[in-house]
Protein backbone atom coordinates (compact mmCIF):
# COMPACT_ATOMS: atom_id res chain seq x y z
CA UNK A 1 0.00 0.00 0.00
CA UNK A 2 0.99 3.28 -0.61
CA UNK A 3 1.98 6.01 1.99
CA UNK A 4 1.22 9.92 1.12
CA UNK A 5 0.81 13.41 3.26
CA UNK A 6 -2.58 13.88 2.85
CA UNK A 7 -2.83 17.76 4.13
CA UNK A 8 -3.33 19.91 7.09
CA UNK A 9 -4.25 18.18 10.42
CA UNK A 10 -6.44 21.22 11.34
CA UNK A 11 -8.25 24.13 9.74
CA UNK A 12 -7.73 28.00 10.00
CA UNK A 13 -10.10 27.73 12.91
CA UNK A 14 -8.10 24.99 14.88
CA UNK A 15 -10.62 22.29 13.61
CA UNK A 16 -9.73 18.66 12.74
CA UNK A 17 -9.87 18.15 9.34
CA UNK A 18 -9.57 14.87 7.52
CA UNK A 19 -6.49 15.02 5.71
CA UNK A 20 -6.95 12.81 2.89
CA UNK A 21 -6.71 15.50 0.25
CA UNK A 22 -3.50 15.01 -1.77
CA UNK A 23 -3.52 14.22 -5.48
CA UNK A 24 -1.72 11.16 -4.50
CA UNK A 25 -4.16 9.77 -2.68
CA UNK A 26 -6.87 10.94 -5.04
CA UNK A 27 -4.94 9.20 -8.17
CA UNK A 28 -5.15 5.66 -5.38
CA UNK A 29 -8.68 5.76 -5.29
CA UNK A 30 -8.21 6.55 -1.86
CA UNK A 31 -7.43 3.59 -1.13
CA UNK A 32 -3.78 3.72 1.02
CA UNK A 33 -2.67 5.52 4.29
CA UNK A 34 -1.65 9.58 4.15
CA UNK A 35 -0.33 11.24 7.40
CA UNK A 36 -1.17 14.91 7.91
CA UNK A 37 1.43 18.09 7.43
CA UNK A 38 2.53 18.13 10.90
CA UNK A 39 2.66 14.66 11.63
CA UNK A 40 5.59 13.73 9.52
CA UNK A 41 8.16 11.46 11.56
CA UNK A 42 10.19 8.48 11.76
CA UNK A 43 7.41 6.63 14.15
CA UNK A 44 4.43 7.44 12.20
CA UNK A 45 5.91 6.14 9.19
CA UNK A 46 7.04 2.87 11.27
CA UNK A 47 3.29 2.70 12.75
CA UNK A 48 2.08 3.01 9.17
CA UNK A 49 4.12 0.54 7.98
CA UNK A 50 3.14 -2.08 10.95
CA UNK A 51 -0.63 -1.54 9.70
CA UNK A 52 0.36 -2.43 6.22
CA UNK A 53 1.81 0.69 4.43
CA UNK A 54 4.63 -0.18 2.45
CA UNK A 55 5.73 2.39 -0.34
CA UNK A 56 6.14 6.49 0.80
CA UNK A 57 5.94 8.43 -1.53
CA UNK A 58 7.82 11.80 -0.22
CA UNK A 59 8.11 15.21 -1.87
CA UNK A 60 11.63 16.05 -1.78
CA UNK A 61 10.24 19.61 -0.06
CA UNK A 62 8.92 17.87 2.85
CA UNK A 63 11.95 16.06 3.73
CA UNK A 64 14.31 17.08 6.40
CA UNK A 65 16.86 16.21 9.00
CA UNK A 66 17.68 12.64 8.71
CA UNK A 67 14.88 12.19 6.30
CA UNK A 68 16.64 13.13 3.19
CA UNK A 69 16.91 11.54 -0.17
CA UNK A 70 19.79 9.92 0.94
CA UNK A 71 17.80 8.35 3.73
CA UNK A 72 19.32 7.99 7.50
CA UNK A 73 19.84 5.88 9.99
CA UNK A 74 15.96 4.62 10.65
CA UNK A 75 14.91 4.42 6.76
CA UNK A 76 16.43 2.75 3.93
CA UNK A 77 18.07 4.41 1.40
CA UNK A 78 15.59 5.22 -1.43
CA UNK A 79 14.14 2.92 -4.25
CA UNK A 80 14.46 6.30 -6.47
CA UNK A 81 15.19 9.97 -5.98
CA UNK A 82 14.63 12.50 -8.20
CA UNK A 83 14.38 16.54 -7.85
CA UNK A 84 10.87 16.49 -6.70
CA UNK A 85 10.16 12.82 -5.55
CA UNK A 86 11.95 10.18 -3.50
CA UNK A 87 10.42 6.53 -2.69
CA UNK A 88 11.23 4.62 0.18
CA UNK A 89 10.39 0.88 0.22
CA UNK A 90 9.10 0.94 4.43
CA UNK A 91 9.34 -3.08 4.55
CA UNK A 92 7.85 -6.19 3.62
CA UNK A 93 4.07 -5.67 5.57
CA UNK A 94 4.01 -7.70 9.11
CA UNK A 95 1.07 -8.39 11.07
CA UNK A 96 -0.06 -6.05 13.87
CA UNK A 97 2.28 -6.82 17.13
CA UNK A 98 4.61 -9.00 14.87
CA UNK A 99 8.47 -8.54 15.57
Amino acid sequence: MIVVRGGSIADEDGFPTAHNQSMFFAWLDRRGFTYGNEELAIPVLQDIARRGGRYWIAETSELRGAMSCRGGEELPPPDACDPDYVLYDLGAPQAEGAR
